[in-house]
């Protein structure tokens, strides 16, 4: 007798409290929010209708399948990734962003399309920052198309090397071998001893039209 009033009041303050209890369709609504915007999220990490941060553009010759989140990297690191591409004529202009540890991004920049590791599949941008005396590119500039650079694909060196082009280096092979036998051997075999120093004055004129700063043989060609 003595527990009856303390059982009456806790189920008088339930009675005269909130309880609130959410609707099939609103618990629907949450899971749903849950499995679609997190894995979103999760995979392409940038909130919907917000900026992706700083941006620039890079004009190439041909897109060579680049995709879009592929990585951009500097000196081996990734510091940012496509997140378009978009067909001009023969050419196509990326455009892709670029973290804080990869800044700053000078107006002399050089980006070159390369193929990732076997493993990785598809392509990367390789991203040379530029002279560090240089100003600094603004942001949703565009690297123009004589600063970019992408690789020899297979099909363009098979059409390189066209019908007569395949006869010339058989001739070649050929005309080499035949003067390689007998005489010739032994006439290659005394020159050998010459070729050190043709290789090493070779090797340093070679050396001196690197130039001292990044791209002056390119300058210079």
């Amino acid at each position: 007798m003595g527990r009856l009033p303390e059982r009456d009041t806790r189920a008088g303050a339930t009675k005269g409290g909130i309880r609130w209890r959410p609707s099939n369709a609103m618990i629907a609504v949450v899971f749903l929010l849950i499995f679609t915007v997190g894995p979103y999220l999760a995979f392409t990490k940038h909130i919907p209708f917000t900026s992706y941060g700083y941006e620039l553009k890079a004009t190439f010759a041909n897109g060579v399948n680049i995709a879009k989140n592929s990585p951009v990297r500097i000196a081996g690191v990734d510091v940012g990734k496509v997140i378009s591409t978009e067909r001009d004529g023969e050419a196509a202009t990326v455009t892709f962003t670029v973290t804080d540890k990869g800044r700053p991004i000078h107006d002399d920049a050089f980006a070159q399309i390369r193929p990732r590791i076997f493993l990785e599949g598809n392509f990367f941008v390789d991203l040379e920052p530029g002279t560090p005396g240089a100003p600094e590119i603004e942001d949703e500039a565009t690297i123009p198309i004589n600063q970019t650079a992408v690789p020899v694909q297979f099909d363009q060196l098979l059409t390189s090397l066209q019908s007569d082009t395949r006869e010339d280096l058989k001739v070649l092979l050929r005309e080499y071998s035949s003067s390689l036998k007998g005489a010739g051997a032994r006439g290659f075999n005394r020159s050998i001893p010459y070729w050190e120093p043709a290789y090493r004055d070779t090797a340093i004129v070679a050396d001196a039209m690197r130039g001292e700063t990044g791209r002056d043989l390119s300058g210079y060609v």
